[in-house]
Formats: structure tokens, sequence, C-alpha cells
């Protein structure tokens, strides 16, 4: 039996309004879904009868791997979830494509909160660096230290520099870094929350203001 087909999709910023027609409808029609808990939270009303394989923390790289033995025998329609846009998603899509290599596969984008906040600060993305750190690192570090050498670069370099943060990096914590660097503490700075809910709101300030703050994990900052 050849293997089924594979769609990485993006489901938008957490909210349905902002799931595509076309994620919409690979959700309904899927056999198998594939996702976290926040990333099933946008199509939940979606949900009928397919196959569920929920990530956790405990076992979050195991399960697309037995979500492709699954496919692999039976010939199902695998639709993994990610939330905001797939090319843009924290964790990257390397591990998908390795863990599904051999299947037939199609990556749907997504709107992501990188994109709500460049458009709601008026900035190119083209002008932009944009940096996500990886939201479960095993790496003693490297993936930080790389990302903050690229923060370095892209201000040396002029850019406008977008990062999507995460528990064990936040805003403060990259505001921080960045004075410690040298950074002017005055240095323009936005922080979006909750981009695309309703509970969304934003920051304006600067990064010395950043530095004594808290904000949601689930923000954006934006260095003007």
């Amino acid at each position: 039996m050849p293997k089924g087909k594979v769609f990485v999709v993006g489901v938008g910023p957490g909210s349905a309004g902002w799931v595509s027609a076309h994620v919409r409808d690979l959700v309904l029609s899927a056999d198998i879904l594939v996702g976290w808990e926040q990333d099933f939270k946008p199509v939940k009303n979606l949900v009928k009868s397919q196959q569920i394989y929920l990530q956790e923390c405990h076992n979050y790289l195991e399960i697309p791997g037995k979500a492709a033995l699954e496919a692999e025998t039976s010939g199902a329609t695998v639709v993994v979830l990610k939330t905001g846009d797939p090319l843009v998603a924290p964790a990257g899509l390397e591990g998908v494509l390795k863990t599904f290599e051999g299947f037939d596969i199609s990556i749907v984008p997504g709107i992501s909160t990188v994109q709500l906040a460049a458009a709601k600060a008026g900035v190119s993305l083209t002008d932009s660096a944009i940096i996500t750190y990886h939201p479960l690192p095993h790496d003693g570090g490297s993936d930080l230290r790389k990302k903050r050498k690229r923060i370095l670069k892209a201000i040396e370099n002029g850019l406008h520099v977008i990062v999507l943060t995460g528990v064990r990096q936040m805003p403060r914590q990259t505001a921080q870094f960045l004075i410690d660097q040298g950074i002017d503490p005055s240095t323009a700075c936005i922080v979006f929350e909750n981009l695309g809910l309703p509970e969304e709101r934003f920051t304006n300030g600067c990064l010395n203001e950043v530095v004594s703050q808290s904000f949601n994990w689930k923000s954006v900052m934006i260095i003007l």
C-alpha cells in the first residue's frame, strides 16, 4: 500500500478566525491529526472522527513517528498542525520532514504572530530579522547563543529585529542582554502579547523599560 499524503499546516496565532479556508478543508478531510494542545485550539470545532495524535512534553518527539507508522501501513492522510506559520514555527520543519520522509508532503502557510506584529508596528519583513527560539532546547544553550549573535548582527546591519519569545527567553531577558552588550538602553521597542486573540495588547517603550516588566509567554518583541 502506498504511503499517504502529509500536510503541514499553519493554523494561525490561536483564533479560529485566522485559519484559512484551505486549512479548514484539510483538517476536515484528514484521517490523522498531529499537534500540541495549543495547535488544536483554533480548529477544535473541525475535529470530528479524525484520529488524534497529541504531542506533550514527555512524548513530543515520538508522537509524529507513531502517526507516520500508522499512515505508512494504512495509507491515511495526515495533517500536522502548527500554531502560526510552519515556516516560522520555533521548532522548525526539519524534524517533521525527516519523520515523514518518503511521504507526499505539502506545506501550507498560515498567519503568524510575527506577521501580525510587523503589520501593527508598520515595519516590513524585508527590512527585519526574525528570531525564534527553540521551545524545548536540549542543547546546552547553543540555540540561545546562536540567536543572540544573530540579533546583534541584525542591529549592526540596521535591521528591525522581530523576536518570537518563549518561556525560556522573555522580552526582559532579551532587553537585558542587549543592554549588557552595549546597545543603547533608550532603543525603542514594542512588545505585543496574545496577538490575534481577544486579550491582545501592546506596550510601547525602550529596552531599559522592558527590562523591568513581565510579559505573557506568547509575546512578540520588535526592536525598532
